[in-house]
């Protein structure tokens, strides 16, 4: 998405009071004030990114893919959380923070997650195996789950979507276990900006339910 477009987005997302936050993914770093404005959180492809969020979005709601090349990941450490999407970005990040975290510290990842209504070819770890995800969390040394994405598809219902993603985190945090600061329902803004009355519903109905149960920042991108 454009940065206008993208900006457009945010700003109906908070004139409609929905509960949850926009995300926009880039290479770059985006202009000046547009994160801060809008609450927004932000999945870099590159270091380029992550260096422009500074002093503008908490470094908790900025996410790294793994899989940037290995000395933007290593300049990244400390301001960005890394998003993991299979186990070769696990194993990477948990031999990148090993020697760099203090004694009894944990590094905190995110992971993405395919669910059954994922668009087909979506990357990510299975979802419907909670305990083989958890199993292989585990096996890292240094790394602790604090948020999730989950790629959605908007050419399918996006309402029933929205719902059972949110179970699905909610069983998550459960199977693996962890504390979740965030996560992110993907496919999900740029429908929502367009308007569909239903869609804003459940979004709305997400955000209460993890008012009172997950506590965590409820992302759309």
């Amino acid at each position: 998405m454009r940065a206008d477009r993208y900006a457009e987005a945010a700003a109906w997302l908070a004139r409609r009071q929905t509960g949850a936050r926009p995300l926009v993914a880039s290479d770059e770093a985006l202009p000046s004030g547009l994160l801060a404005r809008s609450e927004s959180g932000v999945l870099a492809g590159r270091l380029a990114a992550v260096d422009g969020c500074h002093g503008e979005v908490d470094h908790r709601d900025v996410f790294l893919l793994a899989r940037a090349p290995q000395k933007e990941l290593e300049a990244a450490f400390g301001r960005c959380r890394y998003l993991a999407c299979d186990a070769g970005d696990l194993e990477r990040i948990d031999e990148l923070a090993g020697p760099r975290l203090a004694r009894g510290h944990l590094e905190n990842v995110a992971l993405r997650v395919r669910t059954g209504f994922s668009p087909e070819g979506a990357e990510g770890f299975d979802g419907t195996d909670g305990e083989g995800l958890a199993r292989l969390v585990r096996q890292s040394r240094n790394l602790a789950v604090r948020g999730m994405f989950l790629p959605l598809d908007p050419a399918d219902d996006l309402c029933a979507q929205v719902r059972d993603a949110f179970s699905l985190v909610k069983k998550l945090r459960s199977d693996l276990p962890c504390m979740l600061h965030a996560f992110c329902l993907e496919g999900v803004l740029e429908p929502l900006a367009a308007g569909d009355p239903e869609l804003l519903k459940a979004v709305r109905m997400v955000a209460s339910l993890n008012d009172t149960s997950l506590y965590a920042h409820f992302f759309v991108s």
